[in-house]
């Protein structure tokens, strides 16, 4: 027995040494022959087809009203608002009554502040109860020379939400309607600051607006002991909500805009190698932009900008992808930025793979603190898309 312990233990040892396997393969014949290749590689836009398109949303559309002080002639704006019309009888048990004004609140929804200025407040100016979307930045601004109606200060707390006023008293003759302008009210509003800077209001392009007028009324006509009936609350909603902003100064010739009223996009159109296109793994690819100018806008509110793929190119009606890849700009940034769009590249590849053309546009559209502008292949720095990626790796024949 001792001696066929010994036998079977020198068996295995000579099994275990064998090079040869039987599954599932023959090694080191079927194994990897070399090692991964790393490779970065810088490609720019096809030269003379990297564009600027303009008119995409304007500011009536904007889904908000921009508000500035003191950063002209960077960015001036005013907003615009009108609030329906209501009677000037009310309707009771089917009996049209009179009724005295006893106080008016005026209320406004903020949608984004500088919460480093202090001290703000919305500044009201009458306008003409006409006034209608044809109305100009400098019929805002010449409405400011018969003083506020009404201001609102803006709690340095209140980052986002509804800031109000009620006017009671002599204050109510400053919102006082004329019979013939059939209850509408509309007013410019300014912003009230020591520093420059900007706040945002909903409008009524938004879903949810807090913007109104509301006025608490005595009915006319009622015996002193029916307090209930007596005191009721009529609200106007808005019924135009907008911004009204001076031209911003031109940018440089040939840069790429992004931004601005009515809304620029920018097209970037890129060919993509066949090595990169057919086999290879990517491990990053990141967009650079160098700025023809220094960003400009409100400080502490950076505008975000968004790297949206094509589902085809279209040019200026190319559809978008319903994703996108998106990073916020500060004012004074002037050095390149850096944007990752793996995703957005890892869609161009394969035989099915995506035209290879991103455009460039702002968030909100139509409605944002900062104009971009880059440079193209038209003489300045143009983009440039850095791409690191694998090659495919060079298996041995078996």
């Amino acid at each position: 027995m001792r001696r066929l312990a010994v036998l079977l233990t020198l068996v295995l040892a000579a099994v275990a040494c064998q090079e040869q396997l039987t599954a599932p393969a023959d090694c080191p014949t079927a194994c990897p022959g070399g090692r991964a290749t790393i490779v970065d590689t810088v490609l720019s836009p096809v030269i003379g087809l990297d564009s600027t398109y303009v008119g995409y949303v304007p500011a009536l559309n904007g889904g908000s009203a921009l508000i500035t002080t003191g950063l002209a002639p960077v960015i001036d704006a005013r907003a615009v608002f009108r609030f329906s019309g209501i009677s000037d009888s009310f309707s009771l048990a089917n009996i049209r009554r009179g009724y005295t004004i006893d106080s008016v609140r005026v209320a406004f929804s903020v949608i984004e502040r500088d919460t480093a200025a202090r001290n703000l407040s919305l500044r009201l100016y009458r306008l003409p109860a006409n006034t209608d979307t044809s109305v100009t930045f400098t019929a805002a601004v010449a409405a400011e020379s018969a003083g506020p109606a009404a201001v609102i200060p803006l709690l340095d707390t209140l980052r986002g939400g509804v800031a109000s006023v009620v006017l009671t008293g002599a204050a109510l003759a400053r919102v006082a309607i004329p019979t013939a302008d059939s209850g509408n009210i509309a007013f410019a509003v300014g912003l009230g600051s020591t520093v420059g800077t900007g706040v945002r209001l909903q409008t009524s392009a938004a879903v949810g607006t807090q913007t109104t007028i509301t006025r608490f009324i005595s009915l006319l006509g009622l015996t002193g002991a029916d307090t209930v009936n007596r005191k009721q609350v009529l609200t106007g909603e808005q019924s135009l909500g907008r911004y009204v902003i001076a031209p911003r100064p031109p940018a440089p010739t040939g840069a790429l805009v992004v931004g601005g009223e009515p809304s620029s996009r920018a097209v970037l159109r890129f060919v993509l190698p066949r090595v990169i296109r057919d086999s290879a793994a990517l491990v990053r690819a990141t967009l650079e932009l160098v700025p023809a100018e220094t960003v400009t806008g409100v400080p502490n509110l950076p505008t975000t900008l968004l790297i949206r793929s094509v589902l085809t190119d279209l040019g200026a009606k190319s559809p978008l992808e319903a994703g996108f890849n998106q990073q916020a700009i500060r004012v004074g940034t002037s050095d390149t930025i850096r944007i990752e769009i793996g995703r957005i590249v890892n869609t161009w590849q394969g035989p099915t793979g995506r035209t290879q053309t991103i455009f460039l546009q702002t968030s909100p559209e139509g409605a944002s603190w900062s104009r971009f502008a880059f440079g193209s292949t038209r003489g300045m720095a143009p983009p440039r898309l850095r791409i690191t990626y694998i090659k495919s790796f060079p298996f041995e024949a078996p």
